[in-house]
């Protein structure tokens, strides 16, 4: 070997011995994606439909994603652009806590747990209705206040403060519209009214079979497959949908205090925390000690459980998670419930209790 032969071999294995001196520290960083995936490997195998998730932990910037940069639908997730709309609107001046917004009878949603037929004629403050909106996913008092900023501000915020992967954001009524429209144009003509009134009837053959009597078919009756189908078509058009990296990176930003403004940012966080929807999802598979700020979603065949985990060291970590194409919602709940059990194992170790201060 020549001199410089020498030199070049003594250069690589001082440069090879350095190398291996530093893969220790490198080690040293957390390896809980890699279990993570194992465990979401394992799971997808045994569950009948399809899971898409995205984990990230804001103190190291370290993250986990499976299926995460394809569009799905958020159901009442789309809730958390909502809430970013209020308090944008607010920051400007255009809207005030305190102002009284009227419930109509063409204001009657299905799926309303606070606002319901008898309370016609009342009015209710933005506060408690951004409340019911959140806690309790009151699908009137989104769709009240869904009118009173507007849909294409709602759009425009999220396309601020989202990006450009989230999909057009509709009113819940126009979701419910949206949907039997893709068995028959017709159902543009439902009102308000038929709409709530289809969502009572169960099982799906049964609401099926009501459509019909609602637009007028009678040669042909409807049935659960018919409007199954609809349901997937309209998933198919992407309406109120977005990856679930775009839906991590803003949750992200909320934590950050990047979205309106630092004391918005916070305050959208703790009406997240009292979240009371979902108690089989993500907050089933968390101990007592970390503290979740989410919103819930919901609709056939489908579901998201959507937030930022508190470890004890208040170091956030965004959790994102939507299932579809399951057979079973129990089931599709608890496999959510198990991934995040397995999210705060791997975590926790990594991020203990801060020792009392004396």
């Amino acid at each position: 070997m020549t001199p410089s032969g020498h030199r070049s071999a003594i250069s690589l294995s001082v440069t090879c011995l350095l190398a291996a001196l530093l893969v220790p520290a490198a080690r040293a960083k957390p390896a809980w994606p890699i279990s993570l995936q194992a465990e979401v490997t394992r799971e997808a195998r045994g569950f009948d439909g399809e899971i898409a998730v995205y984990v990230k932990e804001l103190s190291t910037g370290i993250r986990y994603t499976h299926n995460a940069a394809t569009p799905v639908y958020l159901a009442s997730g789309i809730k958390i652009m909502v809430l970013i709309t209020v308090f944008e609107e607010i920051s400007t001046g255009r809207l005030q806590w305190a102002e009284q917004l009227g419930f109509g009878k063409e204001d009657i949603r299905d799926g309303a747990y606070k606002l319901l037929p008898k309370q016609v004629g009342m009015r209710f403050s933005v506060k408690q209705l951004v409340g019911w909106m959140m806690e309790k996913s009151d699908n009137a008092a989104t769709d009240l206040l869904i009118k009173r900023v507007g849909i294409q501000t709602i759009n425009a915020t999220v396309q601020k403060y989202g990006g450009p992967e989230f999909c057009w954001i509709t009113s819940i009524l126009d979701v419910r519209r949206n949907i039997y429209e893709q068995i028959d144009q017709r159902a543009v003509g439902l009102t308000n009214l038929q709409i709530a009134e289809l969502a009572k009837k169960r099982p799906l053959s049964r609401r099926a079979r009501h459509l019909g009597k609602l637009i007028g078919k009678k040669n042909k009756k409807y049935t659960s497959r018919d409007l199954w189908k609809a349901f997937r078509a309209y998933y198919d058009s992407g309406l109120n949908s977005a990856p679930l990296d775009a839906v991590g990176k803003l949750l992200e930003s909320i934590e950050r205090g990047e979205v309106v403004s630092p004391k918005a940012s916070r305050q959208m966080i703790e009406i997240m925390k009292r979240c009371q929807t979902g108690k089989r999802r993500i907050r089933a598979g968390l101990p007592d000690k970390v503290v979740l700020a989410h919103k819930t979603g919901t609709q056939l065949k489908r579901i998201c459980d959507l937030g930022i985990l508190y470890l004890p060291d208040e170091q956030p970590v965004v959790f994102a998670i939507c299932l579809k194409e399951f057979s079973s919602r129990r089931k599709a709940e608890a496999l959510v419930s198990r991934l995040a059990k397995k999210t705060a194992d791997l975590l926790l170790p990594l991020h203990p209790e801060p020792e009392p201060t004396e």
